[in-house]
């Protein structure tokens, strides 16, 4: 079991927790506040299994934009 920390864009995080929610990840998300990315964002925790960690890498890749 791995825990993976994703920091992403308060505009992506609709998609990225629907797409996950969708592939049956659970995770729980903390609002955060800093200049990391100049704007707002959301820390997001997930709980995975090793096997399916990569699976997840490329979910949350897929559903976020490169700023």
């Amino acid at each position: 079991m791995k825990l993976v920390i994703a920091i992403v864009s308060n505009k992506d995080l609709a998609t990225v927790l629907s797409a996950t929610s969708a592939e049956g990840f659970f995770s729980t998300k903390i609002a955060t506040q800093g200049q990391f990315l100049q704007s707002g964002q959301t820390t997001i925790l997930f709980g995975v299994e090793d096997s399916r960690v990569d699976c997840l890498f490329e979910i949350i890749e897929k559903n976020v934009t490169k700023r």
